[in-house]
């Protein structure tokens, strides 16, 4: 099982590539929404993580439900899970993956400084309602939910000062009706405020949530944003960054290419991001019968902050009009964030 880094028709990124016969022994068991895969989008291969749930008994029972296997210690898993602010802080500070939420998990980040610049507030931790709230969509956490959704807390609490470097993942909500029930007094000062953010700064992967994910295991409509944000951390993805970091130009965009010619892409990058980054172009081959790669040339380039590179490659087109060419531009080749666009040009007679 794949998880997918990009999206395509039917499908978007943070959805999951499937083989056929693999469906075939779960299909009807469980109520699955699938499509063919196109394969205009990159997958990361997941593992299946070892958790350590850090914390209540409520954390360990979802956790288990969804699948996750638990270890019995913090420095044996993958990812630690926290929702008491229990963790053990030097693992964190050394770079162990980690998902905290709810107050007390806020808590032990700012109190311990393991994300500097980071800052939260809340009314009271005992407070609750539900809430409407804005999902970005260019993150593999949240981009599977609608842009705005209801959520839940039992926490009371928002984030107030993001960190440089971090993406914020989840907002509540700026209308004035933002508020949909509960008992949260002063929920007012919520409004507007982040919720939810990723950062992978400093060599930490540390991911927070103000709101209370699996409060006594009933709000299974948040299970997706834990889950996403185990395996995000476990495989090693940094938060998606915004395409605006980037600029990317086609020198000529191609239109379509003849068979057996060379079908060359050459573009423009220009890194935004402040630090040294890459851009990788890959030109595949596609059979249009059966949507299988054919054939496919990349080339990686490394840029400096606020400078520009060209990148050009590509393969050679058989004899035959029952290809079609795909073009894709990445930051690397492991991590595969779409840059760009994905890009299909046909191959004429």
């Amino acid at each position: 099982m794949q998880l997918l880094v990009g999206g395509g028709e039917g499908y978007e990124m943070g959805d999951f590539l499937v083989a056929r016969e693999d469906l075939a022994g779960v299909s009807g068991r469980y109520l699955l929404d699938f499509v063919p895969y196109d394969g205009a989008a990159a997958g990361k291969l997941l593992k299946s993580p070892k958790v350590a749930a850090v914390g209540s008994g409520e954390t360990a029972f979802v956790l288990k439900g969804l699948g996750f296997s638990l270890s019995e210690t913090e420095a044996g898993s993958d990812v630690i899970v926290d929702d008491a602010g229990a963790a053990d802080k030097a693992l964190i500070a050394a770079g162990k993956p980690y998902v905290g939420y709810g107050a007390d998990a806020l808590t032990l980040v700012k109190e311990e400084g393991l994300l500097p610049g980071f800052d939260f507030d809340m009314t009271d931790p005992y407070h609750e309602g539900l809430f409407r709230s804005k999902l970005v969509q260019t993150s593999l956490i949240t981009a599977q939910y609608d842009r705005e959704e209801y959520l839940y807390t039992a926490a009371g609490t928002w984030i107030t000062s993001v960190p440089q470097g971090a993406q914020v993942l989840v907002k509540a909500s700026s209308d004035a009706n933002f508020f949909k029930a509960g008992w949260w007094p002063g929920h007012e000062e919520a409004k507007g405020q982040v919720i939810g953010l990723s950062s992978r700064e400093n060599g930490r992967s540390i991911t927070l949530f103000a709101n209370t994910l699996t409060n006594k295991a009933h709000p299974q409509h948040q299970f997706r944003l834990l889950a996403n944000a185990i395996y995000t951390a476990a495989i090693g993805l940094e938060p998606n960054r915004k395409a605006d970091r980037y600029e990317v130009a086609y020198a000529e965009k191609p239109q379509s290419f003849k068979k057996n010619s060379e079908a060359s892409v050459r573009i423009e990058v220009e890194n935004k991001n402040g630090v040294d980054a890459q851009a990788t172009l890959v030109v595949a081959l596609y059979e249009k019968a059966t949507n299988k790669m054919a054939d496919y040339a990349y080339v990686t380039k490394s840029i400096e902050p606020g400078a520009k590179t060209v990148v050009s490659t590509g393969l050679h087109i058989p004899d035959s009009d029952r290809y079609e060419v795909r073009v894709f531009v990445w930051d690397n080749w492991n991590q595969a964030r779409a840059l760009a666009e994905p890009l299909k040009v046909q191959v004429l007679p």
